[in-house]
């Protein structure tokens, strides 16, 4: 008798342990789902390309085109949307994930968007030259260190 009680508890624990292995990889791939629609919102392709034309910005025009060619000639775009997907359903629940296709699908999110390089390349001049310098005297003190203006 006793064994048959502790075999059923067994039987149940194992059901318990796959439904909720069941329900997880149920939840994943509903997440893989809603990754999806937020990349066909938010498509990676347009987000790579963007960060290609920033790097690109930093060389001289007459060189940009082909720069921007051969850069996006040798993106694997196909593993960045892998990478990503795999990155934004180990980060986000599954309604943070709807949340952000609403808003990046709406006007307001895709003015957002729009403008979020050119917020980008306003900042990223200051940053770079704080960080330097917070670098250089948390490394190496004050001493013959100049402040930047």
């Amino acid at each position: 008798m006793r064994k048959i009680q502790l075999l059923t508890v067994m039987m149940f624990s194992l059901c318990a342990v796959m439904g909720s292995v069941h329900a997880a990889d149920d939840n994943l791939n509903q997440k893989k789902l809603l990754a999806q629609a937020f990349f066909e919102v938010r498509p990676v392709g347009e987000a790579a390309d963007a960060a290609i034309a920033q790097i690109a910005a930093t060389k001289p025009e007459a060189e940009r085109a082909i720069f921007i060619k051969k850069m996006r000639v040798n993106m694997d775009y196909a593993h960045l949307e892998s990478e990503m997907t795999t990155a934004l359903v180990n980060t986000y629940s599954a309604d943070e994930i709807k949340a952000m296709t609403a808003f990046y699908g709406s006007p307001l999110g895709k003015s957002i968007m729009e403008k979020q390089g050119d917020f980008q390349t306003a900042v990223s001049n200051i940053l770079a030259s704080m960080l330097d310098q917070a670098f250089m005297k948390a490394t190496y003190g004050n001493k013959g260190l100049q402040s930047r203006p």
